[in-house]
């Protein structure tokens, strides 16, 4: 669906949406990839992963 006003969306993202990015190598790193590939959904589980570390850090 198309956003009517592009610039009204553009700023409602600006001002709602933080956006990260994880870069990993597929020498290094390929365990990581081949399971986050793996699940339903890679933002669901790294989301879980970082509250998951957040309550138990401390711990």
């Amino acid at each position: 669906m198309p956003y009517k006003d592009k610039e009204k969306h553009a700023e409602y993202l600006k001002q709602h949406k933080r956006k990260v990015v994880l870069n990993l190598m597929r020498s290094t790193d390929s365990d990581i990839i081949e399971w986050l590939e793996s699940q339903p959904s890679m933002q669901g589980v790294v989301k879980d992963a970082i509250r998951f570390y957040m309550q138990h850090k401390d711990t």
